[in-house]
């Protein structure tokens, strides 16, 4: 993550002085495993103002929907990823609204 965020200044210094950080979005999160949750913890507890409160899932759908040339949210409506993302919509336009984190 350090090298994410120097990147990110790099890019901001010499190319984009307006870019921002909207949060840190975890993927194929597989919650049964104890590694996965403890990595959520850390980020959390290391980045907590960054952190989106979603995860989204680990699937096959996820896979299925890109190989099928589809978005979750029509190839599967009613999975655990598709309402995740509908979730993450819902966070990041509230994030949007209410705060820049920089």
């Amino acid at each position: 993550m350090d090298l994410l965020f120097q990147t990110i200044e790099k890019v901001q210094a010499r190319i984009n002085r307006t870019l921002q950080i909207m949060g840190i979005l975890p993927t194929l999160y597989d919650g049964r495993t104890t590694h996965a949750r403890e990595v959520i913890e850390e980020l959390r507890r290391v980045y907590p103002k960054l952190m989106l409160d979603t995860v989204i899932p680990t699937t096959v759908k996820l896979a299925d929907s890109t190989m099928a040339g589809e978005s979750i949210l029509t190839f599967t409506p009613h999975s655990p990823a598709a309402d995740a993302y509908r979730a993450l919509a819902r966070e990041v336009e509230h994030r949007g609204k209410t705060r820049v984190v920089t």
